[in-house]
């Protein structure tokens, strides 16, 4: 658990939610999710990026506990 709490892996958390909302909000215009839905659409698409950001969160959380971290610069 030491390792999901370092600093390198709370920057990991923060990119994987800003990546994986973007390619979510992209995929779900893609598929036409929201479309012929009025205002509806926009809130359809939103929450399904929200929903790839926080399971690509929970993944990277689980990836950060397991993986080896090298510090070699």
């Amino acid at each position: 658990m030491k390792k999901a709490l370092r600093g390198s892996s709370f920057l990991f958390y923060f990119l994987t939610i800003i990546v994986f909302f973007i390619l979510g909000g992209l995929f779900s215009k893609y598929m036409g999710v929201g479309k012929n839905q009025g205002l509806a659409g926009g809130a359809i698409v939103l929450g399904n990026a929200l929903m790839y950001a926080i399971g690509a969160l929970i993944i990277a959380i689980i990836l950060a506990g397991r993986l080896k971290q090298n510090h070699r610069l």
